[in-house]
């Protein structure tokens, strides 16, 4: 748990190695908070920092095979990491090689002679012609339409958020109110109690906290 340069401030030498608690505990949640981050240590029905297994499908086991192929990735950990390695490696090496050349990085030192590097932003690319074509299509055949309301009418015709699925625990179908009180959330428009409604301001909050993100 104590390693490193907390060492030192967790041990005392100068009262026969005492524990400082204040430090202890500070390195405790330090390294807890590493080790949730890589999920070496979960918790228990967190959305986020859930147990590993949760994250894959429930028939991993079966199909690990089907799987790894569909990600063109080798179950050989050693594969892996070797692979990995020359990759950084060979990127590296291409860093090096044309950082003296690149006018958009730079080199700062402060006055402390330590050194950090200055990225200049990226020139914004001109718009695909695709995206701009498929854009004059839309405006043409349903002009002044909101995406929005596209997207609300696609969804009770089709039911398309009932396909849909977390990534925490998983979970039955959606209610039927999960699909409007998404719609009015994404148009900053919300829940008011002024007519009567079968949707209740804690369902409200609770799709705007999980299924809104």
């Amino acid at each position: 748990m104590v390693e490193g340069d907390w060492h030192d401030l967790v041990l005392d030498e100068r009262e026969n190695g005492r524990v400082n608690r204040i430090a202890y505990e500070i390195c405790t949640l330090d390294t807890l908070r590493d080790r949730v981050r890589c999920k070496e240590v979960w918790v228990k029905g967190a959305l986020w920092f859930c147990n590993p297994d949760e994250d894959l499908p429930r028939d991993f086991n079966a199909r690990r095979e089907e799987y790894y192929a569909e990600l063109e990735q080798p179950r050989d950990a050693d594969t892996f990491v070797t692979t990995l390695k020359a990759l950084m490696s060979t990127a590296l090496e291409r860093l090096n090689q044309t950082l003296p050349q690149n006018d958009g990085v730079k080199i700062l030192v402060s006055k402390k002679g330590k050194g950090r590097f200055s990225v200049s932003p990226l020139e914004v690319q001109a718009e695909p012609s695709n995206i701009t074509a498929l854009t004059a299509a839309l405006v043409r055949r349903w002009p002044m339409t909101n995406l929005l309301d596209i997207m609300k009418e696609t969804e009770w015709r089709t039911d398309l958020t009932g396909a849909l699925r977390g990534s925490g625990q998983p979970r039955g179908p959606r209610p039927r109110y999960v699909a409007t009180t998404t719609a009015a959330v994404l148009a900053r428009v919300g829940h008011e109690r002024r007519v009567e409604t079968h949707v209740q301001r804690r369902q409200s909050r609770r799709v705007r906290r999980v299924e809104v993100r």
